[in-house]
């Protein structure tokens, strides 16, 4: 099953369609005979590699598929090149021009771009077409190879543009991801601090006014029953307030922990065209700010490979327990298995896992790739 591209260049996708029309109007207008059975099925090979290169990530079980487009594009432009000796189909390898920096790396593609050139201007020059002069000759194929030139700096430029874009977007996703963490952590700093302060200084004034209550309890008992009464009931209601207090406290420590589904959240929602799921086990909770960012990285790093690497964009981030280890697991779609080489962004995921104690697993299918770092638990409750 194809895949349309996630963003798809219509301007690219209309010229190409318009050359191509427009050759084969010029053709049928000198000479209906051109238009043998041969040529329109080469015309047809050649539009369908186009279409599949200007529209489609390639063919999902086919490696290299949009390679091979071009590579039919070239045949096919040769091919007719031969049956028809006509220098309008420079046009073809205008076409040609404008799709191979999508494809290649610039040095490639420029190679690409030269040698069709070079081996369409032999073909034409001594293969019949009617020229006054070599020079002529040399004048016209000079004009067209500066019209690919032309096309494939405005599709490189189209490249630089869409690499530099998914790096912002990318960055950005990365930063406020990391504020969300910050945020948190910072709440949960101020939490723990009122907490703390809740605890010392109002429950040291409370027990220090029971004790008092109750001694002044004890020195009015014998002279006054109604005096005596509200003492008792003052001193009633201080460890009543105590004990609430206490009860407040508790409760904040008990929740004192990081919210990694906030932060791994605001990746989801700067990243267009993206399907990021998030899945994270109620049992797993990070008080530990260090940790959780740790863990965050891990879960930016994996994410910047899956869209990096991937034409697909259905990402799945997988956070629970096993026994005694935290399982963090993102798993993406893919076109087709691929050979595995530690970059940076490997590189930087394994480190991160080894400063907690943990490791790092890859596998893949023809269809998926999954990254999983299993990391210990510090302690019985199940925290880290």
């Amino acid at each position: 099953m194809l895949h349309l591209k996630s963003s798809i260049n219509w301007l690219l996708t209309l010229a190409g369609v318009l050359g191509c029309g427009a050759i084969l109007a010029g053709l049928a207008g000198a000479d209906h005979d051109l238009l043998t059975i041969n040529v329109i099925s080469l015309f047809a090979l050649f539009i369908t590699g186009f279409l599949l290169v200007s529209l489609t990530d390639g063919i999902p079980s086919v490696s290299n598929s949009l390679a091979g487009a071009i590579v039919l594009q070239c045949l096919c432009a040769f091919a007719i090149a031969y049956i028809i000796n006509s220098d309008i189909l420079y046009i073809l390898l205008v076409i040609i021009a404008g799709q191979i920096p999508f494809i290649f790396k610039q040095t490639v593609a420029l190679a690409v771009l030269v040698c069709n050139h070079l081996l369409l201007s032999l073909m034409l020059y001594f293969h019949g077409v009617e020229l006054t002069s070599f020079w002529q000759f040399l004048l016209q194929s000079s004009l067209f190879f500066a019209f690919q030139i032309f096309a494939f700096a405005a599709s490189r430029v189209a490249v630089n543009e869409a690499i530099a874009n998914k790096q912002l977007t990318l960055l950005n996703a990365e930063l406020v991801s990391t504020r969300a963490l910050l945020s948190d952590s910072i709440r949960q700093s101020e939490r723990l601090k009122i907490s703390r302060d809740l605890h010392d200084i109002c429950g040291h004034q409370l027990t220090a006014l029971i004790l008092n209550l109750e001694f002044a309890a004890k020195q009015t008992e014998q002279q006054s029953g109604i005096a005596n009464q509200t003492l008792l009931q003052s001193k009633e209601l201080a460890r009543a307030l105590l004990n609430e207090i206490r009860d407040i406290v508790k409760t904040i420590r008990h929740h004192d922990q990081l919210d990694l589904y906030a932060a791994l959240n605001e990746i989801k929602q700067v990243l267009p065209g993206t399907s990021l799921n998030i899945e994270i086990e109620q049992s797993v909770t990070i008080e530990s700010h260090t940790v959780a960012e740790c863990i965050l990285r891990i879960c930016q790093e994996a994410i910047t490979n899956a869209i990096k690497h991937s034409a697909l964009r259905d990402i799945t981030v997988s956070i629970s327990r096993q026994d005694d280890s935290l399982i963090v697991q993102i798993s993406n779609s893919q076109l087709h298995q691929h050979l595995v080489k530690f970059g940076s962004g490997l590189t930087s995921i394994s480190e991160r896992a080894s400063q907690l104690g943990g490791t790092l697993s890859l596998t893949q299918t023809p269809s998926q790739f999954v990254l999983c770092v299993t990391l210990p638990l510090n302690d019985s409750r199940g925290t880290l």
